[in-house]
């Protein structure tokens, strides 16, 4: 029998590129939920809720209820119990929310191939244990080329750096809109 696949497990399930990886990134980053803080997935830091690039594109793909239980619920803990106090509260497992968070901290860190391989393994989590069809992930070198040209390692929530990516971004994928747009 299927399991119910929650919403925010779909919206996972969509980002299955660079292209989605970076957008949810970048979303997270440049309108975030809580404060930046990198290396901080989710934390209470002197009564503040903070979190890293992953935490704020997690929590754009919440919806309201799940975001209040997150903050509510956010202080300094280890790893694994912050990660499962996620995964509940977003009705997921921690094995999708560990995949998720590795590949977007892989992706802010300029290590491609691994943000991808990561990403692969939420899709693999994801269609095991909901029963969807299997996903490969699959992304031009030219787009991992055009990434990698460019310093863009994100050791903080630097605005130059995230300039950068979103300057990137656009003009990898700014255009594919475009061309799109002129054969319709």
């Amino acid at each position: 029998m299927k399991q119910k696949v929650p919403i925010l497990i779909r919206k996972l399930y969509k980002i299955d590129s660079l292209q989605a990886m970076v957008a949810i990134m970048l979303l997270g980053l440049t309108k975030p939920k809580i404060k930046v803080k990198m290396h901080t997935f989710l934390a209470n830091v002197n009564g503040e809720c903070v979190g890293c690039a992953a935490t704020n594109a997690l929590l754009h793909l919440c919806n309201k209820e799940q975001f209040t239980n997150l903050v509510n619920a956010s202080r300094r803990v280890t790893s694994y119990e912050e990660k499962l106090m996620i995964a509940t509260a977003i009705e997921s497992s921690f094995t999708i929310v560990d995949r998720f968070e590795v590949a977007i901290d892989a992706l802010r860190c300029t290590r491609y191939e691994s943000a991808l391989m990561y990403l692969q393994c939420m899709h693999n989590n994801i269609a095991n244990i909901y029963g969807l069809p299997l996903k490969l992930i699959a992304n031009s070198q030219t787009e991992v080329d055009k990434f990698a040209e460019q310093e863009l390692w994100l050791g903080a929530a630097d605005s130059a750096i995230i300039e950068k990516w979103q300057n990137i971004y656009n003009s990898l994928y700014n255009n594919q809109t475009d061309e799109k747009e002129k054969t319709k």
